[in-house]
């Protein structure tokens, strides 16, 4: 239980929403920024003290508002082509082995693979989620099948239904399940993809019933770029088939549902202008992951408490905080000096994405003759000494997040500026496409 040292009347803490952070790589990066609050729960505003140290212990919480915690309906969008049976270069499956290549190039571990890494990272996204507000479904893509006939003879389609829009995440982790035990195959038929799963969240030719009034969102994983509807190499095809995803990114957008696109490999990020801009027009994230094995740590790190650290500080003064711990939970204490009289105390909480959040209080301070309170000079110092202990244990454990971060935003630029280069190649530009490269399908949403 927190201890109001220097607050006669302590303030019960409010309860806060889990802090998600996925608002940290939006597109454009001058864009919305991650909704980051700060209170301070003690001492209060206007609020006068005695006592023998001239310290105001001050606590109070920082978050990240969660924009999930309103109703949700989720679809995951896995890509399945060929090449996610590759080997992620990571121990994937926690056998204590690493999938590679082999013989005819195949991998000796299907539980390392691109696709198994697309998986666990849903999985890690499934878990911070909460069934009471939010439903999920998953959507698989790839296109041109090798094996592209079922049983019954009929052709394979290139997105699937894998599982309707559900509050019953077991479900959605028997449909992950039975996606790895299938063999990858096929193209990138991005647009299907995307298809499919807004037609679930809308409930348009589909198998979901989507809630009204929920937020819609798509987490749309994917090891490549687009290569159909429109076969071939040439340019030509690849802006068709550039154009008719970035075509449904935006339908997306219009319909309230944003792409979350997260590009995971070499092949993706070399050409990544699908990704980007499908991100860009829905009003969505893109997040860049160079190294497929690293993948879901990225969604794990994306998915924790981002702020990254918070300050207080004596305004009157100019004196900033002796120690500052910011907690597991986004709990604060610190001890500031204090003058005698007004002082105005600033606590400014700072996510990691740059966003901050400030709350002023004022509080009046008269010395002390003797000792009012059950706070020694020496018990003091040994919170100093604890508080320090802490914060240097705080840093420890978030320093590996912050250096992922940073390694996302330097692969994210890369990816913003060989997504320009890939523009002018195809000799696209910004605007809207408001009419797809070939008449819609009958599968498609109004």
């Amino acid at each position: 239980m927190r201890r109001h040292v220097l607050d006669s009347a302590p303030v019960p803490r409010r309860g806060r929403l889990p802090a998600l952070l996925l608002l940290l790589l939006l597109i454009p990066p001058a864009a919305v920024r991650a909704a980051v609050s700060v209170d301070v729960l003690s001492p209060r505003e206007g609020s006068s003290f005695t006592h023998r140290l001239s310290m105001a212990y001050v606590t109070g919480d920082a978050w990240v508002d969660a924009p999930w915690r309103r109703p949700s309906d989720v679809v995951f969008l896995i890509d399945t082509s060929r090449s996610t049976a590759d080997p992620s270069g990571a121990d994937v499956d926690g056998d204590g082995r690493k999938g590679r290549w082999f013989v005819l190039m195949q991998n000796t571990d299907g539980g390392d693979s691109v696709l198994a890494a697309e998986i666990a990272s849903a999985r890690k996204l499934l878990k911070s989620f909460d069934p009471a507000v939010t439903s999920v479904a998953v959507v698989t893509f790839d296109g041109a099948r090798a094996f592209g006939w079922g049983l019954r003879g009929q052709p394979i389609p290139d997105a699937i239904v894998e599982q309707p829009l559900t509050a019953d995440y077991s479900l959605a982790e028997a449909a992950f399940a039975r996606i790895l035990k299938r063999r990858p195959d096929g193209a990138t038929n991005m647009a299907a993809g995307l298809r499919v799963a807004i037609n679930e969240l809308t409930g348009f030719q589909s198998l979901s019933q989507p809630r009204p009034g929920a937020e819609r969102s798509i987490y749309f994983f994917t090891d490549g770029f687009p290569t159909l509807p429109y076969p071939g190499g040439w340019f030509a095809a690849e802006r068709k088939n550039v154009e008719l995803t970035v075509y449904y990114a935006e339908t997306a957008g219009r319909l309230g549902i944003k792409v979350n696109a997260f590009a995971v490999g070499k092949e993706a990020l070399s050409r990544p202008l699908a990704t980007v801009d499908a991100a860009r027009v829905s009003g969505g994230m893109f997040v860049p992951v160079l190294d497929p094995g690293m993948l879901p740590a990225v969604v794990e790190a994306v998915a924790a408490n981002r702020v990254d650290r918070v300050t207080v500080r004596n305004t009157t003064t100019g004196d900033g905080a002796r120690v500052v711990q910011l907690n597991q939970d986004g709990s604060f204490d610190s001890l500031v000096p204090v003058r005698a009289g007004a002082n105005l105390l600033e606590v400014v909480a700072t996510a990691t994405d740059g966003s901050v959040a400030r709350r002023n209080v004022t509080v009046n301070y008269q010395p002390a003759t003797e000792k009012l309170l059950d706070v020694t000079v020496e018990q003091a110092k040994n919170l100093d000494k604890l508080l320090d202990i802490r914060v240097q244990e705080d840093e420890s454990r978030t320093q590996p997040n912050r250096e992922l971060f940073i390694e996302i935003e330097v692969e994210r630029q890369r990816a913003l500026q060989q997504a320009e280069q890939q523009r002018r190649e195809l000799g696209m530009g910004t605007g809207p496409i408001t009419e797809p490269p070939a008449p819609p399908g009958p599968g498609d949403p109004p």
